[in-house]
């Protein structure tokens, strides 16, 4: 069965089978398995997937804003 893993670094979602290797393949980071399911991720549209990791991981220690507010004023 395959599980969501995301990459809090840079906010990318794998499919793993198996979770001997949780390393980012695009950035090295550790990512953070998501508490839902393949089967629920895949059947979701893509905006309501990124509203269910945003979440998800925004109330944890992995969530990293994309822009600080700094950067709107």
């Amino acid at each position: 069965m395959l599980k969501v893993y995301y990459c809090p670094s840079c906010r990318k979602v794998f499919y793993l089978q198996f979770e001997t290797n949780t390393e980012c393949r695009s950035c090295g980071a550790d990512m953070v398995k998501s508490r839902i399911s393949f089967n629920h991720f895949t059947s979701m549209s893509p905006i309501r997937r990124r509203v269910e990791l945003r979440n998800e991981f925004q109330s944890s220690e992995y969530f990293k804003p994309k822009y600080k507010e700094d950067d709107f004023i």
